[in-house]
């Protein structure tokens, strides 16, 4: 059968990791390569959280971390993820849509370790020039274009200190633990 797989955020500075990457090369050469960002709800919803960023400077600053990189860095070997903003402020996802009934809430309550998907943050990088056309082609298709995705869903799960998943090592910084 089919392998599902999930991934939890357990650290408090983790990164999340496209599903479908593209080449450092297809990016740097695509004078059109930009990025949007789209909330999807109910597989088939979708409206734009960030409007469309061209990646060209943020590719500059890329090429300058690099050249300017020392041999004795320890980032000169192995595997590093480094992030590179493309925006100077910060932006708020939506609040969750509040529950239609007191019946919804009322099944809610004494179920803690339940997570409850609200939506998906869906990033877009690509030279193709409607990146919304392309959050409903299928993946075999999207793989033949020079786009990138990045998708993560949105929980509704139990606060920080009464989760489950939280690791001992950070149940210190929650008052109620």
């Amino acid at each position: 059968g089919d392998v599902v797989s999930s991934w939890r955020n357990y650290g408090l500075n983790s990164q999340p990791i496209a599903r479908i990457w593209t080449t450092l090369d297809a990016i740097a050469m695509e004078k059109l390569f930009h990025m949007e960002t789209f909330i999807v709800q109910n597989d088939d919803e979708h409206e734009i959280l960030f409007p469309s960023m061209y990646t060209q400077d943020v590719m500059q600053r890329v090429a300058t971390f690099i050249a300017e990189l020392d041999s004795l860095s320890p980032l000169a070997e192995g595997f590093h993820i480094a992030s590179f903003p493309m925006m100077e402020n910060w932006t708020d996802l939506p609040s969750p849509k509040a529950k239609e009934s007191k019946k919804e809430e009322e099944e809610e309550k004494g179920d803690e370790d339940r997570t409850e998907a609200i939506y998906k943050v869906v990033c877009i990088a690509t030279a193709e020039p409607f990146a919304n056309k392309l959050l409903d082609m299928e993946e075999d298709l999207l793989t033949l274009t020079s786009t990138s995705v990045l998708e993560v869903v949105v929980s509704r799960t139990a606060k920080g200190g009464d989760s489950p998943y939280l690791t001992e090592p950070y149940k210190g910084l929650y008052l109620s633990s």
